[in-house]
């Protein structure tokens, strides 16, 4: 098996990445590195799916290094005839941040989907849950999904 690193390099090399002046003086080297960064901690995704929405824990990971809480996504197929289901995320048992909470009306078109973009802190060793805090009447088809990485992404 041919070594990653240096096939890494050599189509870097090829494609002459990052050595012209409209890069912003960025190096092969430096995006070796970020290539590197998102080989040795990929993006961690951590998405439940209830057929009938009840409150409780949906899923859970333990994240093995330091990374951030970058969004939270529901859908929700049938919003049901009473109340409002609530999805939050969890770090090690305890609100993630004020906005890790989506929240869905019985009254809001079926099918719904939201999403909450967030930059949270998330230490090594920490359990992040996908928790249902509460559960509209009928409702059903919860696909929730945490979305957790390392990369600031810059337009």
């Amino acid at each position: 098996m041919a070594n990653p690193n240096v096939t890494v390099s050599k189509i870097l090399g090829e494609a002459g990445a990052g050595i012209d002046a409209s890069s912003g003086g960025l190096s092969k080297g430096r995006l070796y590195d970020v290539l590197k960064e998102l080989a040795e901690n990929p993006p961690e995704k951590l998405t439940a799916y209830l057929g009938t929405i009840a409150t409780g824990i949906l899923a859970g990971i333990v994240c093995k290094k330091a990374t951030r809480l970058r969004s939270l996504d529901t859908n929700i197929a049938v919003c049901g005839y009473s109340g409002t289901t609530t999805v939050q995320v969890l770090i090690n048992g305890v609100l993630a941040h004020a906005s890790a909470v989506l929240s869905t009306g019985n009254a809001e078109a079926d099918g719904i989907s939201k999403s909450v973009a967030l930059d949270v802190a998330v230490p090594a060793g920490a359990l992040v849950q996908i928790n249902v805090s509460a559960a509209g009447g009928s409702a059903t088809g919860l696909t929730a999904t945490a979305r957790l990485n390392n990369f600031d992404v810059e337009s």
